[in-house]
């Protein structure tokens, strides 16, 4: 493929020999990780220190340091963590750029591990294993990928890729499956960044997702997206059973406050995917506005869902304009 000017295909051809000389660890991806399962890995290994990353440790707060945690032998880089220093911009990518400008010895007697596959993770862990060098626009590409949904090479590529060569979680979720997608992922990484052309899968999945941010744009273009609140600041669509990434629609709408995705569950009930806009300021917890409006929900200070919770009795609209009057409150 034709290789993107903001990507200099410099020495990029030996990341596989890399990961085969520093192999990252894996777990099966779930939503509790306790301090004890990671240590477990730590010690199988043989590392002196486990580099976790891109996934939180239960209980891990309390071991803040500056920019990362630290039990023991576990150091946490990670920016899904409940500390109020985590609610902002900031992905698990340039949580490992600053820890390694801070501790140039950070390789010794190390090993990396994380539990999924998707932009951040594969290059907060390549950077932590030293496969990758800690240079900023790996952390501009994790940035577009969780939080504004712009247009980035390395992030459109590696979100395309996250589920495997095909695109699905597939039945197992194992730290074997993980293995065989995160592979997949960096063969292609070393690809796009050696200027060389991507797999014929890859190039299907990359292209599924420049096409979604298109869909997503035409969308908006053609009035589908819905807005609830006396400045538009709650912004919503009702997709059917088409699923779409809601990161997307945060750069394609940036003067939403709140974004969400809805559709209606098998249970007949309005299953939701929720990010906070960037025009909403920071320090904002989405889980207190979710709480405020009495709506299930599950995740994070910035995004979640309410399908773990069963979903809502109320309709889109009723949930937007729940959130725009709980806005309007606080203001």
């Amino acid at each position: 493929m034709e290789q993107p000017q903001s990507i200099k295909p410099e020495s990029y051809d030996n990341l596989i020999e890399k990961f085969n000389e520093r192999p990252v660890l894996f777990l099966p991806e779930k939503s509790v990780i306790s301090y004890e399962e990671v240590e477990k890995v730590r010690q199988e290994s043989g590392a002196n220190t486990l580099y976790a990353c891109d996934f939180n440790i239960e209980g891990i707060e309390e071991f803040e340091e500056g920019g990362y945690f630290q039990r023991e032998h576990i150091i946490n880089i990670d920016h899904h963590s409940e500390s109020p220093n985590y609610r902002k911009q900031i992905s698990s990518t340039n949580l490992a750029i600053e820890f390694i400008r801070n501790n140039p010895g950070f390789l010794t007697n190390t090993k990396t591990i994380t539990h999924h596959t998707d932009c951040d993770s594969v290059l907060s862990t390549l950077l932590m294993s030293s496969i990758l060098p800690p240079e900023e626009r790996f952390g501009v590409a994790a940035i577009a990928a969780d939080h504004t949904g712009e247009p980035n090479e390395i992030a459109d590529l590696l979100q395309g890729l996250k589920d495997g060569p095909e695109g699905e979680m597939g039945e197992k979720n194992t730290p074997e499956r993980n293995h065989d997608k995160y592979l997949f992922c960096l063969e292609q990484l070393q690809n796009l960044l050696a200027g060389k052309d991507l797999d014929v899968r890859a190039q299907k999945l990359y292209q599924k997702r420049l096409q979604e941010r298109q869909l997503l744009q035409g969308i908006i273009t053609e009035g589908k997206v819905k807005y609830a609140g006396s400045n538009g600041e709650v912004a919503y669509m009702e997709t059917g059973e088409e699923k779409f990434d809601a990161t997307l629609l945060t750069g394609l709408l940036p003067n939403a406050k709140i974004i969400f995705t809805a559709r209606q569950g098998e249970n007949g009930k309005t299953i939701i995917n929720v990010r906070l806009g960037l025009a909403m300021k920071e320090s904002v917890d989405l889980r207190d506005i979710m709480n405020g409006v009495q709506e299930p929900f599950g995740g994070r200070w910035n995004a979640g869902a309410n399908k773990r919770k069963g979903g809502s009795d109320s309709s889109p609209q009723k949930i937007a304009e729940k959130i725009a009057n709980y806005l309007n409150r606080k203001n």
